[in-house]
Order: structure tokens, then sequence, then C-alpha cells
């Protein structure tokens, strides 16, 4: 009885899972996921914690503009008196009346201020973008690279054995096995290099990601095409919409405006005040204006005002270097594209060539045993090849997205939007 039961059970299980196989035959994409690096990108972005704070200081510094603007609306408050019996109030209301230019002065450098928090913002969120690109396509660089240095080992592998087994034969000399063993030793080590690379680029990509290191990453096509047409059209771009560019004139500005309200504080400030208390049927009523003369203060102003001159110098000094690194920079990436585009055209040649050169020898050794160490030696020549045009493709898209970066185009291309952070 026991064992029927048991018997039905297994039946009905075994018709589950054909029945669950059959499902998830119509939809293919369940069963074999890929990761697109926009999607790793967006994930990457949720709960980020160098985000988060940068989020946090956006918004410290947004709250500069409301601080500035409470300056210039006038304080009111009321005061209750207790004596003995007796109990009193009365209600003032303060305004300053001449310092009003400076307070907007304020309240302009708030402005600023703030901008510059949201500019930070988007830096931030722009190199942990470039952070997560460059940690994906380094993992699917090492991935190649310990693929390709596998199947060359088991390549080697296959040769060794037959090279083994002419020697048995006397079909070969022992000298050839000596250079197979060589080969083999130089394959096995390339693989346990490219196996620690692998892991070492895993680690990297869980720690710029938090995601699991083991995920099917898809494939990027080299067939990037520029929003410019010339690089007198991308500097032109990258001087409006480069970020570094913005916040450096941004900073001048605010110290510009620094500069003009230490020298406010050497003028005189008028301020008025006015009271009402109610005392029994009668209510007292007093209006006063107070003159503030700057006299003496042991020099405090001046010296800030001096600090605040040299500071606005060093600013314009800055703005001035970031100007020419940010030209140097984009430059350098033009000419790098170039580069690289090129040398992916002439590289593909180059290997189509190798392949032919490796194909003949596969088919010589077939008919003269002793061309099968050249076949060996070619096929690491193939895979040093392949490794180089990989590594340079990956040259290729890391330049392609920084410039993206320097031009101010990288969230256009990601249009990335969820920065959520946990307490959101």
């Amino acid at each position: 009885m026991i064992i029927y039961k048991a018997n039905s059970l297994l039946k009905h299980f075994k018709i589950a899972i054909l029945f669950v196989s059959f499902i998830l035959s119509f939809f293919p994409h369940i069963k074999s996921y890929s990761n697109t690096l926009e999607t790793v990108v967006s994930r990457s972005l949720v709960n980020n914690e160098i985000i988060c704070i940068a989020k946090l200081d956006s918004n410290i510094k947004n709250l500069s503009k409301p601080k500035a603007i409470s300056k210039i609306l006038p304080n009111l408050s009321i005061n209750n008196n207790f004596s003995g019996a007796t109990k009193s109030y009365s209600i003032n209301l303060n305004q300053k009346v001449s310092e009003l230019g400076k307070i907007n002065l304020e309240v302009e450098s708030s402005k600023i201020r703030s901008s510059l928090g949201e500019i930070e913002l988007n830096q931030d969120i722009e190199d942990m973008v470039i952070k997560v690109i460059d940690a994906y396509i380094n993992l699917l660089l090492s991935r190649k690279i310990y693929s390709l240095k596998s199947k060359n080992l088991t390549f080697i592998k296959s040769y060794m054995y037959e090279v083994r087994s002419l020697i048995k034969k006397n079909n070969i000399d022992q000298i050839y096995l000596s250079e197979m063993r060589s080969f083999l030793s130089r394959a096995l080590l390339e693989e346990l290099e490219a196996e620690k690379n692998m892991r070492s680029s895993e680690a990297h990509f869980q720690y710029v990601t938090k995601l699991d290191p083991h995920i099917t990453l898809e494939d990027l096509s080299t067939k990037k095409k520029l929003f410019w047409n010339n690089f007198v059209e991308f500097i032109k771009e990258v001087n409006i919409q480069n970020k570094d560019l913005i916040k450096a004139k941004k900073e001048v500005e605010n110290s510009n405006i620094e500069t003009n309200l230490r020298k406010k504080n050497l003028l005189p400030a008028v301020s008025a005040n006015m009271s009402v208390s109610p005392s029994g049927d009668k209510r007292n009523f007093s209006f006063m204006v107070y003159l503030k003369i700057p006299l003496f203060n042991s020099g405090k102003d001046y010296i800030e005002l001096k600090e605040a001159r040299y500071i606005a110098s060093k600013i314009k000094y800055q703005l001035s270097i970031t100007k020419r690194e940010i030209l140097k920079k984009s430059k350098e990436l033009w000419a790098d594209h170039q580069f690289f585009e090129n040398f992916l055209n002439l590289h593909f040649e180059e290997s189509k060539k190798a392949e032919e050169n490796l194909s003949k020898s596969i088919s010589l050794a077939k008919q003269n045993p002793e061309y099968m160490v050249e076949v060996v030696r070619l096929n690491f020549d193939l895979i040093r090849l392949t490794i180089n045009q990989e590594t340079n493709k990956k040259k290729f898209l890391i330049n392609y997205y920084n410039m993206l970066h320097i031009s101010g185009n990288l969230e256009s291309e990601f249009q990335y939007k969820s920065t959520k952070c946990f307490k959101e």
C-alpha cells in the first residue's frame, strides 16, 4: 500500500515537472535572463550609499535659500511679564531696513549654492554610472579571456594526446612531446592567471553594483554612432554642458557675491522696531529707529573683505585650469575614438588571416604529424590576437561612454531616473 502511494506521488511529480517545462518553453526569456548594461546601471543606483549621501548634501544646500529669505521678513514676538498679581504682555515687530541690499545678495548666493548642490549630485550620479560601466565591461572582458584560455588549454591537451599516441607507434620524434609539454605548462599558467583576474573583476563588480557577480551579462556592440560630426561640434557641446565647467562658473559667480557681501559689512545698517504693550485701558506704543555705524572692530571686516577677494581670484584661476583640463581631455578622447575605430577594423583583418593560417596548418597536420606543434603555436597566436582585439573593444567602449560623460550626454544615453534611497 505504501509502495503504491509512493509510486503514485512520483508519477504526479514527474507530470508536474513536464507541465512546468512545457509552460516555460513558451517563455524562453525566463529560462535565460540576461542583464543589459542599462538594467545593471539602473539597479546599481537604487539605494546606493554614495548617491544617498550626495542627495542629502544637496537637500542641505537647498535649505540655504529659505534661510536667506527669512532674513528679509520682519521678526514678530510676544513677551509676557508676570509681577505679583499684575500681568502684562507686549508685541514687538522688528524689521531690518538698510540691510535689504545685503540680504538680497545672500539670497542670490543661496540660490547658487542650491544649484551647486544639484550639480554635485548629478556629478556623483554620473561618476557612479561610469564606475558601473567600467566594472561591467571589465567583467565581460575577464570572462572572455578566461574562456579563451580554457579553450586553448583543451585544444593543447587534445593534440598532446595525439602526439603521445604517435610516439608509441614510432610515427613522430620524442622531441615533439617535449615542446608540447612546454606549451601545456604555459597554457596552464595563463588559464590560472585568467581565472584569478576574472575573480578579481567579479569582486570589483559586486563592490560597485552590489549585484551577484555571477549573473549573465549581455555583450556590448562596438557599433556606436557619435552625436557629433567633427571635433568642433564635440567641444562646443562640452563647453556648454560639461558639469565641471558649469560648477566652476557658478563658483566664480558665488565668490563675487561673497566679496560684495563683505563690502556691505563696512556700511551703516538701519533697523526699525515697533512695540505695542497694552496696560489696562491704555496701550503703550513705541517706534524706534536704530542706526548702526561700524567704527572699529580690530579690522575684522577689512580682513574678511581682503580674504574674500583672494578667494575670488583663486576660484577664477581654478576656472581657467578646469577649462584647459577639459579641453585636453576632450582632445584625448576624440583622438582615442578615432584610433580605436580604425584599429578594430584593421585588427579584424589580421585575426581573419590568423584563422586562415591555423586552418591550413590543421589540414597539413592531418597529413604530416610534425605540423602539430606549429598548429599549437598558431593557436596561441590567434588567442593572443583575439584577446588584444577584445581588450581594445573594451577601451573603445569605455572611451565612448567617457565622451558622453564629458559632454553631458550620459543621462540621455541611459535615461536613469531611479536614485531612490532607503528612507525616502
